[in-house]
């Protein structure tokens, strides 16, 4: 089985981020609570707060004011061209993607693709994160619970912070762009 990171690894750019600017093209009402969203970035970026405090902050300034299957449904047919064609020329049926974009906004992608996938489970209601977020060293402990025993052939990220997943994997690469190179110091 190969393992994949999502974002900045077989897509350019990061989903939630730009399904958010996609949302306020299209809602420009969402507006009205874009002080909140650039606060909690600011606030992750100043590390005074966590990935899912985050994430609870932005999350509800858009989510619960949208019909997001539906939107996230438009969204990708702009967006799957992003797909990169190294990723699709080696694509296998058993593939899992894992990435902490929240599942609400990926399933319509991952449905197409025809992969298995795990990501940060999001209440649509509230906009808030479902227990832990998919992502750095919380990946592999999701990934075990969802494939207990599973063997990772190969595994491939465009982050360090996915390091516990490279151990992982019998092989790890990193990926710049178009450009995939061995896993550099890879710790076992």
């Amino acid at each position: 089985m190969n393992v994949f990171d999502f974002d900045g690894t077989i897509i350019d750019g990061d989903t939630a981020t730009e399904f958010y600017l996609f949302t306020l093209r299209r809602h420009p009402r969402l507006l009205r609570r874009l002080p909140q969203a650039f606060a909690a970035w600011g606030l992750r970026k100043l590390k005074l707060i966590s990935s899912v405090q985050m994430r609870n902050l932005f999350y509800p300034t858009f989510l619960p004011y949208l019909d997001v299957p539906y939107e996230a449904m438009i969204f990708w047919k702009q967006r799957k061209k992003k797909i990169k064609q190294w990723y699709l020329d080696i694509k296998q049926t058993n593939d899992v993607i894992t990435t902490a974009s929240p599942d609400c906004l990926v399933r319509p992608m991952m449905e197409e693709l025809g992969v298995q996938w795990i990501a940060t489970r999001v209440d649509l209601r509230t906009g808030n994160v479902i227990g832990a977020d998919n992502r750095d060293a919380r990946k592999p402990i999701n990934f075990l619970h969802r494939y207990p025993g599973a063997k990772i052939d190969k595994f491939y990220s465009d982050s360090m912070v996915d390091e516990p997943m490279a151990v992982m994997a019998k092989k790890a690469f990193l990926v710049r762009g178009d450009k995939i190179s061995p896993w550099p110091n890879r710790r076992k």
